[in-house]
């Protein structure tokens, strides 16, 4: 209440919102434990506040806020990826949601020499091509093979008589394996 020097008398109620309350947040995608072989991933979801959320943040990428709606393409690493979602209100309250990607980096593999369904009168043939994994293990046919960068040869692989199937199996560091396979005929 105020008094001016006439002896008016005035006053003013004021009243004031004191906002606590966090943003809350539903990760539409991905679902939980997602198994994926991409590098990245978009994440999408709704945060709600009771005033106004003010950012949401996945993985440190600022997500684009659409309404309630936010998006975000984040990277992956191989192995399970922790997805962390931040929002913040304009008072500054925030809050957290997470899910679990994991990542499934499987070694690819191209058998480029010989070609399938090659016709030799050898009893042995050298096998090369390409993989994706330099790190990688590779045997053809239980015969190990040198790996070079990118590239791979298996030298003196057995041909039985007739029809041999020879497989290419890579092993990248974390266990996890790849095959490809052609066919041989020794006449």
């Amino acid at each position: 209440e105020a008094l001016d020097r006439a002896g008016n008398r005035s006053s003013i109620t004021l009243s004031a919102l004191v906002d606590t309350a966090p943003p809350t947040i539903v990760i539409d995608a991905p679902a939980n434990a997602l198994g994926t072989a991409s590098a990245s991933i978009t994440v999408s979801g709704v945060a709600e506040d009771d005033d106004q959320v003010a950012s949401v943040v996945v993985n440190g990428v600022v997500a684009i806020l659409s309404s309630d709606q936010f998006s975000a393409v984040v990277p992956l690493i191989d192995g399970a990826n922790i997805v962390s979602v931040v929002a913040t209100d304009r008072a500054g309250n925030s809050s957290t949601a997470a899910v679990t990607v994991n990542r499934v980096i499987v070694p690819t593999i191209t058998i480029s020499q010989p070609a399938d369904l090659l016709v030799t009168s050898s009893v042995t043939i050298d096998v090369g091509g390409s993989l994706s994994d330099p790190a990688a293990t590779l045997r053809v046919n239980d015969v190990v093979a040198t790996v070079s960068g990118n590239s791979f040869i298996a030298r003196d692989v057995p041909l039985a008589q007739g029809r041999t199937v020879i497989t290419a199996v890579a092993t990248s560091a974390n266990g996890r394996a790849a095959t490809t396979s052609i066919n041989v005929f020794r006449d």
